[in-house]
């Protein structure tokens, strides 16, 4: 499973969890120097990574058994072209993804 559907099964999660929330409660919490915004009930608990120096650590404590966590190093200029030029594209340059192994040798396509 990908990071990204891993993030989207998370959110889809911390979502349920919270649905007996009104959402009149809920706030965006914008930070542009990392780079993204989330809403959420509650504001969170921000302090850097004990184990990595340049990580920021964001965290929602959403229920007494829920939280939410984002480590964040700020936008990096390269993720942020190729986001562009993947919006620009309207996604035609995706390519078909394939697997490596350790060694980097091509094992097959999907």
């Amino acid at each position: 499973m990908s990071w990204r559907s891993c993030l989207l099964l998370l959110l889809v999660l911390v979502c349920g969890a919270l649905a007996q929330k009104s959402a009149a409660q809920w706030k965006e919490y914008a930070y542009p120097d990392a780079g993204f915004a989330v809403a959420a009930p509650v504001s969170p608990r921000i302090y850097p990574d004990p184990k990595a120096t340049d990580v920021r650590v964001y965290r929602w404590e959403l229920t007494s058994n829920a939280e939410f966590v984002i480590h964040s190093t700020g936008p990096r200029p390269t993720c942020l072209k190729a986001v562009t030029t993947f919006k620009e594209s309207n996604g035609k340059i995706c390519r078909e993804p394939t697997f490596r192994d350790r060694s980097g040798t091509f094992l097959r396509s999907v």
